[in-house]
C-alpha cells in the first residue's frame, strides 16, 4: 500500500515501516534526503552502494568550490548543480559504491568497472579523482594519488540497458558474469553492453537542520593496503556493485533516463552549433601515461578559461584577441538574436557539454526501458530509500513526456514493494521562485 505527502508534510520522513520515494524536481535535492537518512542511521555512514539510473553520470563537481565544502551543508544545498552531487558523497566517505545505469543513447562513460580514488588536491585543494576515463579528463578533475590528500578508494561499474524487451539473457550473463544474486546464481539483470549510439536552479532549503556538521570529524583511512578492511573492494569476487540480501542502499532513479534532450541545443542554429563543437572539440592523448594525461588536463583547463575570458571580453564590447573561430560564433549569435538579452556565459556552458546525450524516446523505447528495469530490480532486495529527478523545469527530460514517465514509474515501483512512502518534494514551488 503506498501513501503520498507534500514536501511539507513529509520534512522528517517519519515512518520507519515504509520505503520513501522521494520526487525532487532537480537531482542535487535528493542529497539533503540521503544526508538525513544518514544522520538518522537509516543508512550506513560510510561504505554505502546507490544505484544510479540516468542519462548521465553526474560525476561532475564546481571547480569554484573546494573539495571541502563538501562538509558546508549551506554550499552543499545551496551551490551545487544537477551533475555535481555523487562526488560530495564519496569524498565525505558515504558512498563507496556507485552502478550507473546507462540508456544505449548515454555514452559520456563505457560500460566499465573500475577503481579509483578521489580526495583533495594538495596544492589546490580542490576536489579531484585519479579515474582517467575521458569524462573526468574533459572535466579537467583528473590528477595523481600523490597529489592527493584524505583520499579514499571508490568503485564505479557503468552498464548499458538496452530499450528493447528482446534481450537474450544469455548475453546477458556473458557480459555480466561476475555478477551474482542473493542466492549466488547468475544475475538476470537485462543490462546489456551495446556499441550502439545513443543549469540547474539554485535551491535554499531548510532541509538541512538534520545534516551530521559534526561528520568531517568522522574519518576513515582508506588510503593504505588492499587487505585492510577501509579497502573493502580488492578482497571479494563477487560484484561489489549489487547490494548483498541485508545490505541497506540507495536506488536512484533521473527521469530523463527514459527520455533525454541537450537543452542547450535549442538556443543554437545547426550551424552555430556545428561551430561551437569545433571551437570545443579536444584532442583526448593517445598516450595514456601520466604526463601526458596531466598535460591534457592542464592544457584543457587554460583552454576553457581562455574561451570564457573571451566570450566575456565581446560581451562587453572588446573584442581584440578573440580567436577566429569563436569571434565568427558570437557575432552569427549577436546578429540573430539582436533583440535579445543574451547570456552569454551559457554559451561556455553549452560549449563544454556539447556532448549532452539528446534522444527524445518513443513510447516503445520508453516501455522497453521500463520493463528492463522492473527485471533487473527484482533481482535485488529492496532499497533503503528512493530517490528520484524529475528534470523537466531545465528540460533534460521532456516537459511533454515528463508526467507519464513518472506514472509509470512510481507505478512499477508501488507495485515491487508492499509499503512505500511516495514524498513530492517537487510540489512545494515556493522556493523557484
Amino acid at each position: 500500500m503506498a501513501s503520498s505527502s507534500t514536501f511539507e508534510q513529509s520534512k522528517l520522513l517519519v515512518n520507519t515501516s515504509s520505503i520513501p520515494i522521494v520526487v525532487c524536481e532537480f537531482h542535487q535535492e535528493v542529497l539533503a534526503y540521503i544526508h538525513r537518512y544518514v544522520a538518522r542511521k537509516k543508512l550506513p555512514f560510510s561504505r554505502l552502494l546507490m544505484i544510479h539510473f540516468d542519462a548521465h553520470p553526474d560525476l561532475a563537481y564546481p571547480n569554484e568550490l573546494n573539495a571541502d565544502d563538501c562538509y558546508s551543508k549551506e554550499k552543499m544545498y545551496n551551490d551545487l548543480e544537477i551533475a555535481d552531487w555523487i562526488l560530495p558523497l564519496m569524498y565525505m566517505k558515504h558512498l563507496d559504491r556507485l552502478l550507473w545505469v546507462k540508456p544505449e543513447w548515454a555514452r559520456q562513460i563505457d560500460d566499465i568497472e573500475t577503481k579509483f580514488y578521489i580526495g583533495k588536491e594538495k596544492k589546490t585543494g580542490k576536489l579531484r579523482v585519479t579515474c582517467s576515463e575521458d569524462y573526468f579528463l574533459e572535466d579537467c578533475s583528473y590528477t595523481l594519488k600523490e597529489n592527493l590528500e584524505n583520499a579514499s578508494q571508490v568503485q564505479l561499474k557503468v552498464l548499458t540497458m538496452a530499450s528493447s524487451t528482446k534481450q537474450n539473457i544469455t548475453d546477458i550473463k556473458t557480459h555480466s558474469s561476475s555478477l551474482h544474486n542473493i542466492n549466488g546464481t547468475e544475475q538476470r539483470h537485462l543490462c546489456k553492453n551495446l556499441d550502439t549510439e545513443s543549469k540547474a536552479i539554485k535551491r535554499k532549503t531548510n532541509l538541512n537542520e538534520e545534516f551530521d556538521s559534526n561528520s568531517k570529524t568522522r574519518k576513515i583511512d582508506n588510503n593504505s593496503d588492499k587487505n585492510s578492511p577501509t579497502c573493502p573492494l580488492d578482497n571479494k569476487k563477487e560484484s561489489f556493485c549489487l547490494p548483498s540480501l541485508n545490505e541497506k542502499y540507495i536506488l536512484d532513479i533521473d527521469l530523463d533516463f527514459f527520455s533525454v534532450t541537450n537543452p542547450f541545443k535549442k538556443d543554437f542554429t545547426e550551424d552555430e552549433y556545428s561551430l561551437l563543437k569545433d571551437i570545443y572539440r579536444l584532442d583526448l592523448p593517445e598516450d595514456k601515461d601520466k604526463d601526458s594525461l596531466q598535460a591534457f588536463v592542464f592544457q584543457t583547463g587554460e583552454k576553457y578559461s581562455r574561451i570564457r575570458e573571451q566570450i566575456q571580453d565581446f560581451s562587453q564590447g572588446t573584442i581584440c584577441n578573440i580567436s577566429k573561430d569563436l569571434m565568427r560564433l558570437l557575432k552569427m549569435i549577436k546578429t540573430r538574436r539582436i533583440h535579445e538579452n543574451i547570456d552569454w556565459l551559457m554559451i561556455h556552458e553549452a560549449g563544454i557539454t556539447t556532448d549532452l546525450p539528446h534522444h527524445i524516446s518513443t513510447c516503445e523505447e520508453i516501455n522497453g526501458l521500463i520493463h528492463n528495469m522492473e527485471s533487473f530490480l527484482k533481482t535485488l532486495p529492496a532499497p533503503t530509500i528512493v530517490t528520484m529527478a524529475r528534470s523537466t523545469l531545465d528540460e533534460y527530460c521532456p516537459p511533454e513526456q515528463i508526467d507519464i514517465i513518472q506514472e509509470k514509474v512510481l507505478t512499477l515501483l508501488k507495485s515491487m514493494y508492499d509499503n512505500v512512502d511516495i514524498i513530492y518534494d517537487y510540489k512545494d514551488t515556493s522556493r523557484y521562485l
